[in-house]
């Protein structure tokens, strides 16, 4: 790195020398892994204990980040400075008592979505607030309309599942019976978010007693000047690497399909605009020529657009830790009711899947301009998908118990401007695992035929995009409702400097059959029966560069591998390869019809 601690008066005062930094910024980092562990132990739903859709932080006792999990889901992280904030307007440090844990899951209150509920502990020592333990987890229902909580007709946040505001889930380390028992008769899984309620509570305890520990081995005045000076530290990193860049404006456009909010003969592409400007050491994201908020749910609260930026930055600028001091370095123009900051009651629940992916995109874009090395082509956006009925499995030990699958994504990330990228990722700078196919057959009534990579559906270029992947998944259940919130349907994962875009997202219905159905990208409580098949394909990532200047032995091993088909050699890349002997992997390659090939599709494109 760059810079080193700096030894004011403050690190001084506390005995802090680089050593000492170092030993506690890792200790501070284990708390929130730890932490982070027996949440994932302690969950009961899949879509904690298996796809880790969840993070832990330690926080300054006003609110700023100072660390989070390493293997955290990245979205939460970023607005954990935010939420917590949020906290402490309502809930008054002067009020808070040890053991007090708070939970709120409202999206304008510094969150994202419903289904992502957020969760904090004040940390004492001496009788003082000395810190903050604060996690967040994605629950499969959070009541609502439509099973697994992702309305897409929702004409507003109400109507997207139940709110908590910020009030107390636990006081003396004993749950509040009263709240928690609120919150479950809304939900449609009270068994295992009553699991998740208790594994948030001892996540954050093992966090507080960690972090006792460090304190009585350190003193507190030690491990408060480490956290403040690691602010201090990444903000100065961060300023360091935007003076070396070159001051000016640059500008990216990305567009969400469409709004979901509005009938079909009305719909049109939803405007994400971003002017990065660079200024006396800061970063400026300006999203002024963003579209106005949409009636559908995929609207960014504010939060959401920070959390995007700062992964944004954070990708691009890889050596510099994410905390508060990031915040500082960067300002963020998001006119309210716009699509990236939208006023209360707009619906959100669809902002990960929505303004997400497309603000991240554009951050890329701008930055393409600046520092090329340094970004990746389009990435596709997430596609969240819920299936929701009653089990009716006769030889199921759940049968004629409700359920609520919910399964999102993996796509392929865009191509670098050294290399091809990874393929099978789940919404960029995601933290979060797919989810086993053999638990998912036992606790829900459908059985999979199909999970693969999509052969062609990289961006094509010199350097591939990564991959998405098909699903096709069996309906075992009598009957039951699928509701999915996605994009990029229409907008595929595109690609820079002549990279082509991507494979475009597609959730069918019996795909081929006589009772073909495109459920799409946008729909809520689409009917599905026993026998029916369900055809999800994600999205490819961009290409980098010119596919004509990829490396033919490169697309051959692709070929190899089921990456590109042989029709896709030559049609995307201009490369001749004959199949020998498929079972056996044998191919030829063709390097004088690929010359020939190249170069007819040059003249092509030249007139």
């Amino acid at each position: 790195m760059q810079e080193q601690i700096q030894f004011t008066d403050e690190t001084a005062a506390a005995g802090v020398d680089q050593i000492t930094f170092e030993v506690i910024r890792g200790a501070l980092q284990a708390v929130c892994n730890e932490a982070g562990i027996v949440l994932m132990k302690g969950a009961m739903s899949m879509v904690i204990n298996q796809g880790q859709d969840f993070s832990a932080a330690v926080l300054t006792p006003d609110g700023g980040l100072v660390m989070q999990g390493e293997e955290d889901f990245p979205c939460f992280i970023t607005m954990m400075s935010p939420s917590t904030k949020a906290f402490l307007k309502e809930c008054p440090k002067e009020d808070m008592r040890p053991g007090d844990v708070y939970i709120c899951n409202d999206p304008y209150r510094g969150g994202t979505h419903k289904p992502d509920v957020r969760m904090l502990r004040p940390v004492f020592w001496e009788d003082e607030i000395v810190a903050f333990v604060s996690n967040s987890g994605h629950w499969p229902d959070v009541g609502g309309q439509t099973p697994g909580s992702f309305p897409v007709d929702a004409c507003d946040s109400i109507a997207e599942g139940l709110c908590i505001p910020p009030i107390k889930i636990a006081s003396d380390d004993a749950v509040v019976e009263d709240v928690e028992k609120l919150i479950l008769a809304n939900l449609r899984l009270p068994i295992s978010s009553r699991g998740d309620i208790r594994a948030m509570i001892a996540s954050l305890q093992t966090g507080e007693k960690r972090l006792h520990e460090l304190y009585a081995r350190y003193g507190k005045g030690t491990v408060s000047a480490v956290m403040r000076e690691y602010i201090r530290y990444s903000e100065r990193l961060l300023r360091s690497a935007i003076r070396a860049l070159p001051e000016g404006s640059f500008t990216w456009t990305d567009y969400i399909d469409e709004d979901p909010g509005i009938a079909d003969a009305d719909k049109k592409m939803i405007k994400v605009g971003l002017t990065i400007r660079i200024e006396n050491g800061r970063l400026i994201y300006d999203f002024s020529e963003s579209d106005p908020q949409t009636a559908g749910g995929v609207n960014a609260p504010i939060s959401m657009t920070m959390s995007a930026c700062f992964i944004a930055t954070k990708a691009i600028f890889p050596e510099i830790p994410v905390n508060e001091g990031v915040y500082d370095a960067i300002d963020i123009i998001a006119p309210e009711g716009s699509v990236v900051n939208c006023r209360y009651p707009a619906p959100v629940v669809g902002c990960q899947s929505g303004a997400y992916q497309k603000i991240v995109n554009c951050v890329f874009g701008c930055f393409s301009q600046i520092t090329p090395e340094r970004v990746i082509a389009s990435s596709p956006s997430l596609i969240n998908v819920v299936i929701g009925g009653v089990d009716t499995r006769e030889n199921s030990p759940l049968n004629g118990t409700p359920y609520v699958f919910y399964c999102w994504t993996e796509g392929g990330y865009g191509a670098r401007a050294t290399r091809d990228n990874k393929s099978f990722i789940a919404l960029y700078a995601s933290g979060t695992r797919n989810q086993p196919v053999e638990m998912f057959e036992q606790q829900f009534p459908i059985s999979w035929e199909k999970y693969e990579f999509a052969a062609d559906s990289g961006g094509p270029g010199k350097y591939r995009g990564g991959l998405g992947i098909e699903r096709v998944m069996h309906m075992d259940g009598e009957i039951g409702t699928a509701s999915v919130m996605g994009d990029g349907e229409r907008n595929a994962g595109w690609g820079l400097f002549g990279g082509k875009a991507g494979h475009g997202q597609r959730l069918v219905r019996n795909m081929g059959g006589a009772e073909e159905f495109n459920i799409g990208m946008f729909r809520s409580g689409a009917k599905v029966r026993q026998g029916d098949k369900i055809d999800l394909w994600s999205g490819g990532g961009g290409g980098y560069g010119d596919p004509l200047e990829r490396d033919p032995a490169a697309v051959m091993e692709d070929v190899k591998d089921g990456y590109v088909s042989v029709d896709g050699a030559l049609r995307d890349y201009g490369v001749v390869v004959r199949e020998i002997d498929w079972e056996a992997l044998e191919y030829e390659l063709d390097l004088d019809a690929t010359q020939a090939a190249r170069g007819e599709m040059r003249a092509a494109a030249a007139e």
